[in-house]
Parts: structure tokens; C-alpha cells; sequence
């Protein structure tokens, strides 16, 4: 399934909903990643778990920034799932 299709199945099922681009949301979900990936290296010699538990907040992060760039959130309860398939999806820069 590529990009289109996938956004047109996961809109329909009500997995993602459409939503004006949001500058400064964006903004800060990046910076909020970014200094999740701070915290997580700097942890990472302390306690790897806690480390990558924070690591993959920052990716979770920086990828629904990405979404919000695309026009779209996550709507469902399964949220986490559903922007992981989505970059799983989307074309590559």
C-alpha cells in the first residue's frame, strides 16, 4: 500500500484525522524531542531501560511533528501504533 492509499484507508477507518498545519506545535514537539534524546543519552550509562523508554518518546515525538506537518494526528486509542504505521508509509525525503 503506498503513502495515498494509506492515509485514504486510516482516514476512512478513523485511525488519523485531518487538521490545519500547526507551526508552533511542530516546534514544539521538536524541541521537546530533541531534549528527550538529551536526557536519554545522558542516561543511557545510568540505566539503558530508562534510556531507550525516553528515546523512544523522542521518537514518537519528532514523528507526529512530521504528521502535523502532513495536515493529520493520530485518532484513535491506539495511538502509538497508528504514527509508527504512518511513517512505516510515508514517502522518503
Amino acid at each position: 500500500m503506498n503513502y495515498e492509499e494509506f492515509v485514504a484507508e486510516y482516514l476512512k477507518k478513523g485511525l488519523l484525522q485531518r487538521l490545519n498545519t500547526d507551526w508552533p506545535a511542530i516546534k514544539k514537539l521538536m524541541l521537546r524531542s530533541e531534549k528527550n534524546l538529551k536526557a536519554a543519552r545522558l542516561n543511557l550509562s545510568i540505566d539503558a531501560g530508562i534510556a531507550f523508554t525516553v528515546a523512544y518518546l523522542a521518537m514518537l515525538r519528532a514523528a507526529r511533528a512530521f504528521m502535523l506537518l502532513k495536515g493529520l494526528r493520530p485518532a484513535d486509542g491506539n495511538q502509538n501504533k497508528t504514527v509508527i504505521e504512518f511513517l512505516e508509509h510515508s514517502p522518503e525525503p
